[in-house]
């Protein structure tokens, strides 16, 4: 896994945050800082179902930062933080009692998908801290999306659900929950109360990671605002160390298969793809209509991708939604071109896909996420908090209302959901949706990341 030094745009400007320990005058912060989370008011426009950030205040506002400076200052491997944290950080001293890591990551793909790097943490702290050897676990509906971990992480275990795993009576587990909707920890040999101890569980929505702001100079703030990001920096402080040189730089998080050569082979015969083009692939599907181009915008879109990149191939992936499928179907023969191919793909075949591709271009989706973590380019249209919904290859065009979630610090509107036939949502005088996305906008991003490649 390489790390690349890769300066992310608009994210040098900010607010400018003075607050530190010797400003304060704290000088036992680690006696008296207490957590005190609270989530920022939401405006009215954004309605009641909108999950917004944690933001933390007071001494433990002052602590964190205090943190991420000895951290930016620090090289990997060092413990930097005062020996009290390390008296009484409980995921370090977990960390060394336990012999078997069990990691439950969220139904959603998006969801998923961007919070591998607690693998990628976990890797490195053991690797760091001679801890290897620990049995790990990783369970999600999608495991076939995951199987290439292995490459890097061989002993790593995949399952499907909590159901298939098979506790030894002489495990000492712990487990990552990441997942909102499991608490049958009798399944993993557990005590179901184990949630509540923290040296047994570590319990963790995607919105309860927090981002990470340091002052550099005056008028120059760093951030790790994109969840993966949030996921590494937030890691390292709570294991009180140094794992990563320089965070922005990992690139990919989901490798190559081993086979990934002959899948290659079998997708360029299954597709009748020209090994000789450049591959773009294009995921129309979203866990929401609203969230998606209407197949006038795609028709728009493929247009005018061929007419500035004739050389290029296309591969559309069909919707699982027949009805949507036959929508797109037509839409990709009114274009009469033989530079687009059109089939289904099992998530089996996803990994090696994403890896053949030159860049992908999709709505807010999890496919987009995947292609991102696996590090081929995503362009990725998106009506919610593109800062956060991120991963370490996205290109973002983000509808206005996406544009007020960022300012006003939102992460989630839940009224998404609410869209079933419709790729709008609200009521039709404030109706909103991907399709109001410009495709020349989109099309821009494409052309100018494709030639950059």
């Amino acid at each position: 896994m390489t790390e690349i030094l890769r300066p992310k745009e608009d994210d040098n400007k900010s607010k400018e945050i003075t607050n530190s320990p010797e400003e304060t005058g704290e000088n036992n912060i680690f006696a008296e800082a207490r957590e005190t989370t609270t989530e920022r008011h939401p405006p009215e426009m954004l309605g009641s179902k909108t999950i917004f950030e944690k933001v933390l205040e007071g001494k433990e506002q002052v602590l964190r930062l205090h943190y991420n400076r000895l951290l930016e200052s620090a090289q990997v491997g060092d413990r930097p933080f005062e020996k009290e944290f390390y008296q009484e950080a409980h995921l370090p001293h977990a960390m060394d009692q336990a012999n078997s890591i069990v990691i439950i990551l969220g139904d959603h793909i998006g969801d998923a998908v961007l919070s591998v790097p607690v693998i990628t943490s976990l890797d490195r702290y053991f690797t760091l801290n001679s801890l290897k050897g620990k049995k790990m676990t990783m369970i999600s509906l999608q495991r076939d999306l995951f199987e290439s971990l292995r490459t890097v992480y061989p002993e790593l275990n995949l399952i499907d659900k909590a159901e298939s795993f098979h506790p030894n009576p002489d495990d000492k587990p712990f487990c990552f929950n990441l997942n909102r909707k499991f608490h049958a920890y009798d399944m993993l040999g557990m005590e179901t109360t184990a949630e509540q101890d923290p040296m047994k569980v570590f319990y963790h929505d995607c919105q309860d990671w927090i981002r990470e702001e340091i002052p550099m100079q005056s008028d120059v703030i760093k951030k790790y605002d994109m969840l993966p990001m949030r996921i590494m920096r937030n890691m390292e402080i709570l294991f009180g160390q140094k794992l990563y040189e320089d965070i922005y730089g990992v690139k990919e998080f989901i490798p190559k298969d081993n086979n990934f050569d002959e899948q290659k082979e079998n997708l360029i015969r299954k597709f009748d793809l020209d090994r000789n083009k450049p591959l773009i692939t294009i995921s129309p599907a979203s866990s929401a209509q609203g969230k998606e181009y209407m197949p006038e915008r795609w028709e728009s879109l493929i247009s005018i991708i061929c007419e500035h990149k004739p050389d290029s191939q296309i591969l559309f992936i069909n919707d699982i939604d027949k009805r949507k499928s036959i929508l797109y179907g037509n839409m990709i023969d009114r274009l009469k071109r033989n530079n687009i191919h059109r089939g289904s793909i099992p998530f089996s075949e996803m990994n090696t896909l994403m890896h053949m591709s030159r860049l992908s271009v999709t709505p807010d989706t999890g496919i987009g996420h995947y292609s991102s973590m696996c590090g081929t380019p995503n362009v990725m249209f998106s009506l919610s908090n593109s800062e956060f919904w991120s991963g370490p290859n996205t290109i973002s065009i983000t509808h206005p209302y996406g544009k007020e979630m960022i300012r006003n610090h939102a992460l989630v509107d839940l009224s998404f959901k609410d869209s079933k036939n419709s790729f709008y949502f609200g009521e039709t005088e404030n109706k909103r949706g991907a399709s109001d996305i410009p495709p020349e906008d989109v099309a821009a991003k494409v052309l100018q990341l494709f030639n950059n490649l």
